[in-house]
């Protein structure tokens, strides 16, 4: 399944990869993993797969080991009823989540849904996928601002800091309505993406799947193949990616490689400088995950530099967990400042470390957080300032 590799891998860490590739492709996990002289770490392999989020996946592939390489009867008992309670979390998610979607279309937002659901889908086993968030693009001008004050109508609380979207909690799901698609912070490339976007307007070049007969609008395959990964490349490049986002883009890519525009693929990955990275994690899952190499619509680099950074890619995958929450356990914040000045050390020395897999996005990091802070920041100032000035106005008593 995988080449040579000069990373050290635990056991766990590859029987982890092992059951987590066989859900993945819809295989039977290799038993010569599970062999060892030793009893398996159940505990390990359970941790392991929480952190990372794929906890269904994993557990549903233990489940379908010979019988006597499963776990002892009360570990396979524990792991049979947390896959009925995430299906159902799911369930009930995928539910909700689509109620809000028709809500947004009554109202004529006209939302493109993200990521999340439209992604699940792909899996051989789709309420095995955790579901988080349900993100929201609203690309008619006004629909963002409209969907904010309908959330606020309706009781909501906004919150979160961001230029280019807002959350809210909605009946036990956290909503974001986006502004734009995504966000670079580099001129350039917002600026490609805005051109683009409009033109995927204009032709109203949109995508529709059909989720429980639902059919819901979402980006233009090659669009959002280069989205999809530019959302995995931000975390990475930031705090640190788990394997569920990695999946979906693998998953993706087996689904649709073959079937978008190559030359429009392509030239979207290169206008964004997305190339290099998207072969570097491709070629990551090729040699860990036991991806088909064909299903790429690039060519995966052999040298010894890009197979040490695909190794670094998985490293690091596996050190930090899901969007790299494992680098905060045992923290403590005196308050939002503190965590703000960690997240933005961390980010700063993580940089320097990954930088080689996506020169262009990961070394302005730095520029790009201190950039992004302060226009939030005079964002902030503006709103008081102009809140400060409507309170001082009073219109003046008829009699007066």
């Amino acid at each position: 399944m995988k080449s040579e590799s000069s990373l050290n891998l635990s056991l766990v860490q590859r029987q982890v990869l092992e059951l987590l590739s066989a859900a993945l492709f819809d295989r039977e996990p290799l038993e010569e993993l599970f062999l060892s002289s030793l009893p398996t770490d159940w505990e390990g392999i359970s941790t392991l797969a929480k952190e990372q989020s794929i906890l269904g996946l994993v557990y549903e592939r233990i489940l379908q080991l010979p019988k006597d390489l499963r776990p002892p009867r009360v570990q396979k008992i524990s792991m049979a009823l947390m896959l009925d309670q995430i299906q159902a979390h799911n369930r009930e998610h995928v539910g909700k989540q689509l109620k809000l979607y028709h809500k947004y279309e009554d109202v004529g937002f006209k939302p493109v849904l993200l990521k999340g659901i439209t992604l699940a889908r792909l899996y051989p086993r789709p309420e095995l996928r955790m579901l988080g968030d349900i993100d929201l693009y609203l690309p008619e001008a006004g629909a963002y601002e409209r969907a904010n004050e309908w959330a606020k109508a309706r009781g909501a609380k906004l919150s979160g800091d961001s230029l280019y979207e807002q959350v809210y909690r909605y009946s036990s799901i956290v909503v974001e309505n986006h502004k734009y698609v995504t966000y670079f912070g580099i001129p350039r490339y917002d600026e490609a993406l805005s051109e683009i976007m409009a033109d995927v307007q204009a032709r109203s070049a949109w995508a529709f799947v059909t989720i429980e007969g639902v059919q819901c609008r979402t980006l233009p395959l090659e669009l959002n193949a280069v989205y999809i990964f530019h959302h995995i490349l931000h975390h990475f490049s930031y705090l640190g990616i788990g394997f569920r986002q990695i999946c979906d883009w693998i998953l993706f890519m087996s689904t649709y490689g073959q079937q978008m525009d190559k030359a429009l693929f392509l030239d979207y990955a290169q206008r964004f400088d997305l190339l290099r990275p998207m072969q570097l994690f491709a070629l990551m899952s090729v040699r860990y995950l036991g991806a088909d190499a064909s299903v790429y619509p690039f060519e995966l680099p052999q040298d010894e530099e890009s197979l040490s950074l695909s190794d670094l890619i998985i490293a690091d995958t596996f050190e930090g967990g899901n969007f790299g929450f494992e680098h905060f356990k045992g923290k403590s914040f005196s308050g939002i400042w503190s965590r703000r000045w960690f997240m933005f050390w961390r980010t700063t020395k993580r940089s320097m470390k990954v930088a080689k897999v996506s020169p262009e996005h990961i070394r302005l990091i730095p520029l790009i957080a201190i950039a992004t802070r302060i226009k939030l920041l005079m964002r902030a100032l503006h709103r008081t300032a102009l809140a400060s000035l409507l309170s001082t106005f009073r219109p003046r008593h008829l009699h007066e």
